[in-house]
Parts: structure tokens; C-alpha cells; sequence
């Protein structure tokens, strides 16, 4: 029997078609213009952008505590008192000084006005009123001193009470009550500000790319929600 050559390129033909004709599905979109909004996910901490240990600026003993640690204060709240009373006491005498240093002065404004009188009346002569003219600026120096102190003695007693410096959370105390503090005992307490925070974390070269230096966008801040906020010496801890 023979085989007609035409009929087997004819049967190929038909099963390739075939093929074809039956396709694979294929789901389709159509493509819409919009903004490429990019984020990341990462593990950071929070930090204080002002974090100071207060140190008392006079020496003396601790009188009073009037936040107890771990507090939220304000601005200018009074934390710790020192013992006021030497201090009160250095204020009075600086004032006494001053009205004794007040009233020598008068008394050389008087004397030197007496003496160029004088002179000019032919009563005097010139060294008199160089002389009272000497002990006037004397007395006028004095005078200053005297007013320096009673500032510096003002300053002093400002100071027995230690302030906040800034809204924040308070830290441990480093002092107990009757214990003598000073500018060389080091700090009595620390505190951080708690707005704004700084959040710090590490970012990997990939993602540094995608993200330019001063790109804008929205950064979240979360926490599991089952997570526990706890103080311990500043440190926030999960």
C-alpha cells in the first residue's frame, strides 16, 4: 500500500491549530495613573531631644522633695528645696551693707560739695577737694560692691530651689532627704523631655534608596497593643 506524502503535513497543521485555538486563560487589568506611595516597616527607639541632670547651683542640705520620682512636671515647677535659712540670713547682711554703703556716699557727696564751696570762696584749697573728691569715688565704689553682693546674695537664695527646667518626666533621685548637696556632688535628678521625641533606627542601603534625604512622607509610631509601658531610670522598656 502507499502512503500519499501530503496527508501527514496536512494533519500537523490541524493538531498546532488546535493547540492555539484552545489558549490559557489570561485575567487582565486596565492601568490607572496614580501616586507611587512607598513605606517601611522598621524596629526603633524613641529618644529624648533634651535630656539634662540637674545639679544644684549652692551647697546645702536637701530640705524637701516635692515630685516623687518618675513624675510628669511642668516648666518651672519647684522639685527640691534646700535649706534656705544661711542663705536668708547672707541676704539681710548684704542689704545692711548696702544701706551703710548708701549712707557713705551721701556723706562724701556732702563733703565734697562743702569743700568746692569752700574753694570756690577762697576758703579751701585745691588739695581739700582732691581729697574730698577721692573719698567721694571711694564711696561710690563701695557703694557698687555693697549692691553686687545684695545681687549675688539674691541669686544665691533663687537657687536653693531647684526648677525644672522643661516640661518632662523626671528621673531617680540621686539624694535623699538631709543629704548635702552641692555643685561638685553631682546631679540631683534627671529629666527628659517627652515632646518631641526623636525616633532612631537602623536603615538597610536598599531601602536607604528608596527613601532620599529629605523626602516628604508620614511616619506612624505604634505599639503592639498589648505591650506595657514601664520607667526604669529614663529607659523605656517593653
Amino acid at each position: 500500500m502507499k502512503l500519499h506524502p501530503l496527508l501527514i503535513p496536512i494533519a500537523m497543521s490541524i493538531s498546532i491549530s488546535s493547540a492555539f485555538a484552545a489558549g490559557v486563560p489570561v485575567t487582565a487589568i486596565s492601568a490607572e495613573e496614580g501616586v507611587y506611595q512607598p513605606s517601611i516597616v522598621l524596629t526603633g527607639k524613641l529618644e529624648a531631644q533634651e535630656h539634662a541632670r540637674l545639679i544644684a547651683r549652692v551647697s546645702g542640705y536637701l530640705h524637701q522633695q516635692y515630685f516623687s520620682d518618675g513624675a510628669y512636671v511642668k516648666k518651672g515647677d519647684v522639685l527640691f528645696q534646700i535649706d534656705d535659712t544661711p542663705y536668708k540670713l547672707a541676704l539681710q547682711s548684704a542689704i545692711a551693707n548696702e544701706q551703710q554703703a548708701e549712707a557713705t556716699k551721701r556723706q562724701a557727696q556732702l563733703n565734697y560739695d562743702r569743700t568746692n564751696e569752700l574753694v570756690q570762696s577762697g576758703s579751701a584749697t585745691e588739695a581739700n577737694l582732691d581729697d574730698a573728691s577721692a573719698t567721694l569715688s571711694i564711696a561710690e565704689a563701695g557703694l557698687a560692691k555693697a549692691k553686687a553682693s545684695v545681687d549675688s546674695a539674691k541669686n544665691d537664695l533663687w537657687h536653693t530651689k531647684i526648677r525644672a527646667p522643661y516640661d518632662g518626666q523626671l528621673g531617680k533621685s540621686n539624694f535623699s532627704l538631709g543629704d548635702m548637696v552641692s555643685p561638685i556632688a553631682g546631679p540631683v535628678i534627671d529629666i527628659a523631655q517627652l515632646d518631641p521625641l526623636n525616633a532612631s533606627f537602623s536603615l538597610g542601603e536598599d531601602d536607604y534608596t528608596r527613601f532620599p534625604i529629605d523626602q516628604s512622607g508620614e511616619v506612624i509610631v505604634s505599639l503592639d497593643e498589648h505591650g506595657k509601658m514601664a520607667l526604669s531610670a529614663l529607659s523605656i522598656t517593653r
